[in-house]
């Protein structure tokens, strides 16, 4: 599958099976951040490497290299809060997002369309875990229409370098390479999409140039389904 250059693609996804607390802090870009191995807003990334559903390998650090910011979404199709930020059949969110899923709502606001995005799920799923394995994400595409790469990191390798802890969990990385958002996808909880969508509002205030308000949250939904 193409990696979907969502020019915003929207953002929702999820999650409501155990909820793990986050601190919450106003964090925006580092000007001069240095490489780092773990996520932690204002540095830099890490880089990684996986293949989605199709085979296709995704390499991190190709994306931002051709100038595209990145927005990572921690995914499990059978995460009671991923069907409700999926489900086309809900027509409620937010006046400016009329939701029929929020991502692909999302995908079409004027005034995201020209910005270079690249939408990523990655679902960390143990196999034999709940929302895991290559043909249980492959019918989650086409049931829930998901028009960017679903990307499976089943060691959990990936999902633990950012410390990704539930489904749905947010990070969004600029052409640089700088990690500038963490956290939950919407100040909505368990019982469905929130007013205020902290993933938007990180990417706006990027391309606008002005410094991210609110960089970390606390995200919310099911635990990711990690290995032993």
């Amino acid at each position: 599958m193409q990696a979907y250059a969502l020019t915003l693609s929207a953002l929702a996804l999820f999650a409501g099976c155990g909820q793990i607390d986050y601190d919450a802090d106003d964090t925006g870009t580092t000007a001069n951040a240095v490489p780092a191995t773990s996520a932690i807003v204002g540095s830099k990334a890490p880089d990684f490497t996986l293949t989605d559903v199709d085979g296709k390998v995704h390499t991190l650090s190709e994306y931002t290299a051709a100038g595209q910011i990145v927005v990572l979404e921690w995914f499990n199709p059978d995460c009671p809060i991923t069907r409700t930020y999926h489900d086309t059949k809900r027509d409620t969110f937010s006046p400016e997002i009329s939701m029929a899923s929020t991502f692909r709502s999302l995908s079409a606001l004027d005034e995201l369309k020209q910005q270079g995005i690249t939408w990523l799920a990655v679902n960390s799923g143990h196999p034999g875990r709940q929302g895991a394995g290559l043909e249980r994400n492959r019918k989650a595409r086409t049931d829930y229409a998901v028009p960017y790469p679903i990307l499976i990191d089943e060691a959990g390798d990936v999902g633990r370098l950012y410390e990704a802890k539930t489904t749905p969990h947010m990070f969004v990385i600029t052409a640089d390479g700088v990690l500038i958002y963490d956290g939950a996808i919407d100040d909505g909880r368990s019982a469905g999409p929130g007013e205020k969508n902290y993933v938007l509002e990180a990417v706006k205030a990027h391309v606008a140039g002005r410094k991210v308000a609110t960089g970390k949250t606390e995200p919310f939904g099911c635990g990711v389904k990690y290995g032993s």
